[in-house]
């Protein structure tokens, strides 16, 4: 992210730093072609050519303040959002630091109903494991256990909650949350 934000400042300074000198080229063009061509009309009075010239000059100024207008107008806009996104920044760690507590103490609450129905800590352990989608191949895994245990103590799981499988266990948990 710093290499980016570098970035960002390298081709942020060479932007203005091209865009201030062809400001001033074109400043310097429009001063030297109107000085010249009042000075043409001041020995050769007015003419079209001259007429076109200052034609020419005065949308070359326009379109100049066009230019600068617009640069202006995205630099507001780049301080908005900038401004914006430290407002959602802000507002995302604030739903971050909400959402881990929330995790925090909806985990409590699973050990506590754990402790209710008297689990054994192991028994604790594969009904979080089942919890989390895990399948009893995986949880046996995790466990460096047989899936044939796994399963086993699953029943028992269940029979000290009074459910009748991980169907029931899963909603007594995360039906009010959805």
């Amino acid at each position: 992210m710093h290499g980016q934000t570098t970035e960002y400042r390298i081709v942020s300074f060479t932007h203005k730093l091209l865009l201030s000198i062809y400001f001033f080229f074109v400043l310097g063009f429009v001063a030297w072609e109107l000085f010249e061509a009042l000075e043409e009309m001041g020995r050769n009075g007015v003419s079209w050519e001259i007429l076109g010239e200052f034609a020419l000059l005065l949308m070359t100024t326009a379109g100049l303040a066009y230019l600068l207008s617009l640069n202006v107008r995205h630099k507001r806009e780049k301080a908005q959002l900038a401004q914006q996104l430290g407002v959602v920044r802000e507002q995302l760690a604030t739903s971050n630091a909400r959402f881990r507590e929330g995790k925090k103490e909806f985990s409590r609450l699973i050990q506590w109903q754990f402790g209710e129905w008297g689990l054994t800590p192991s028994e604790q352990e594969i009904a979080y494991l089942l919890l989390k989608g895990l399948s009893f191949r995986e949880v046996a895994a995790a466990r460096n256990t047989k899936e044939k245990t796994v399963r086993q103590q699953a029943t028992a799981i269940y029979t000290k909650a009074g459910l009748h499988g991980r169907n029931e266990l899963a909603a007594w948990f995360f039906e009010d949350l959805l």
